[in-house]
């Protein structure tokens, strides 16, 4: 008997038997402080600003898509504007922390030779999309590893689309060095297009159910270049903002909009905006996934969750008796992986360590992109899986400057912003995940035993999870779940771990010995 696939997805909300759906939201911040802004300079009022750019209509190329409704066909307004690697259109000397404001700005207004732009399609292939993909879900991967070493909270629920077009935005706005390692850390070095390929994405993800939406946040009296307001709305949509200087104020419409674009389900994102903020970026995305096939409510019944340390607390187990599910065990990193998937050609992947492993020694050693062409074709197989109800927030400042991009915090070249120097004060994020019964309408080793039989997958145990896009394998969401629901269980027992015979037969689905 092959030992039983534990804990799939963990954390989800504890509502009325009737609620439906799965829901995962998430909201990226980007705030940037000021140094000494001229005062001399004033920000027009967005609201009779006219940001017209004349583009060029663009399409996907040769992607064929299966989406339950018609694929989004209106033309879009935006050329690329990609340029050519940084370190060409300014002096290539980097300023340093210790340069005053006006020597900054100084070396910010210095001649520009002009750039020659890359030569960018106004049509993108399955392959390069594909590939944007990867790159995004290695971005993810490396702030996950990251995460997971730092945090000491149960639950990590990030997402790597989210927070990638948060800081694809600020790369439009930098140059030189800083620009360098964006895309580097961004995974973007093999991405000329990148904005253009994001924006065609953008549109391509209107046909599903899932919502982005962009906004940035000005101090009033403080300057911003007319190209970035322009490129930022062109590329991502972007609307910009007046803050009215009265931090009280502010802190309501920024939380008003993010509630609104997120459904109600994250209220109060930030407590205060500081006094000393003067640039705001902000990005959220509300997702809903509905399920190939519905769990009953009336059968959802509380069971056991089993943690890394042996013990146990109840939590409320979905039920399904023939889900369609790919389902493989790993002998190398010990670990069971299952693909659900939902409709709007999206999924839901758990990996749940097994044996002696656990999540952070399976992370370490985790490569989702060999994983994924692995999956076996579905069987339809009884599936018991927790119900989430799960908050996180994290600020990430400290993994980014991990990750290469200390310069954004401390001597940034954004002078495609402004010519007034500026820098990154706090990157802020948030995120809610929520699975409920009817989602919401979600290495060396070449032998691997695909041929074992499960009758039974049950996610009871920690698990790592990936949601993502089918058609391009864009990553919306990914993390691990060690405490599914943590408003619901009580306190926790110790339960010793049953092997998966043992928990086949408590559930009277094996006889005896």
């Amino acid at each position: 008997m092959p030992l039983m696939l534990h804990q799939l997805i963990r954390g989800h909300i504890l509502q009325k038997p009737q609620g439906r759906g799965m829901d995962y939201r998430l909201i990226i911040a980007l705030l940037l402080c000021f140094i000494r802004p001229s005062k001399s300079t004033e920000v027009s009022d967005p609201s009779k600003d006219e940001f017209s750019v004349t583009e060029q209509p663009v399409t996907l190329k040769s992607l064929p898509l299966d989406h339950t409704q018609s694929p989004h066909t209106e033309s879009s307004t935006g050329s690329c504007m990609c340029t050519e690697e940084p370190g060409t259109s300014v002096s290539d000397k980097e300023p340093k922390p210790t340069q005053t404001p006006q020597e900054f700005q100084a070396l910010a207004s210095q001649p520009k030779p002009e750039v020659k732009p890359e030569d960018c399609s106004s049509s993108v292939t399955r392959e390069q999309m594909e590939s944007l993909g990867n790159a995004i879900t290695d971005f993810g991967m490396d702030l996950f590893k990251k995460l997971l070493n730092e945090t000491s909270k149960p639950n990590i629920v990030i997402s790597p689309l989210s927070i990638t077009l948060g800081l694809a935005q600020l790369a439009l706005g930098s140059m030189n060095q800083t620009e360098s390692q964006l895309r580097r850390t961004l995974h973007f070095n093999s991405f000329p297009c990148a904005h253009h390929s994001l924006r065609l994405m953008q549109k391509e993800f209107t046909n599903q159910a899932l919502q982005i939406a962009s906004r940035i946040y000005v101090k009033k009296g403080f300057h911003i270049k007319d190209e970035f307001v322009q490129t930022l709305e062109k590329y991502y949509k972007s609307q910009t903002q007046l803050l009215k200087g009265k931090s009280a104020d502010d802190t309501k419409a920024i939380n008003k909009w993010v509630e609104e674009v997120t459904k109600g389900k994250i209220k109060e994102f930030l407590r205060e905006v500081p006094s000393n903020i003067i640039l705001l970026l902000l990005n959220a995305i509300h997702f809903k996934g509905y399920w190939k096939a519905k769990f009953d409510p009336s059968v959802t019944a509380e069971g056991l969750f089993y943690a890394e340390d042996g013990k146990s607390f109840p939590v409320q187990m979905m039920q399904h008796p023939k889900y369609p599910l790919s389902v493989f065990m790993d002998d190398n990193l010990n670990v069971e992986v299952a693909k659900f998937s939902f409709k709007q050609n999206m999924s839901l992947i758990v990996i749940i360590p097994i044996m002696d492993s656990n999540i952070s020694s399976v992370a370490s050693e985790l490569n989702i992109q060999e994983l994924l062409p692995r999956f076996p074709r579905t069987k339809n197989i009884m599936v018991k899986l927790p119900k989430l109800d799960v908050d996180y927030d994290v600020d990430l400042n400290n993994v980014l400057k991990e990750l290469g991009l200390g310069v954004i915090f401390s001597h940034p070249d954004f002078s495609r912003i402004s010519d007034q120097p500026l820098f990154v004060s706090s990157v802020k994020h948030k995120a809610t995940l929520e699975l409920k019964e009817e989602g919401v309408e979600a290495a060396a080793a070449t032998v691997v035993a695909m041929s074992r039989s499960f009758s039974m997958f049950s996610i009871n145990r920690p698990f790592i999870f990936l949601i993502r896009d089918d058609h391009f394998g864009i990553p919306l969401f990914l993390g691990s779940i060690k405490n599914p629901q943590p408003r619901y269980h009580k306190k926790a027992q110790y339960q010793p771990y049953m092997s998966y015979d043992e928990d086949l037969r408590s559930e009277k689905l094996l006889g005896p010995k």
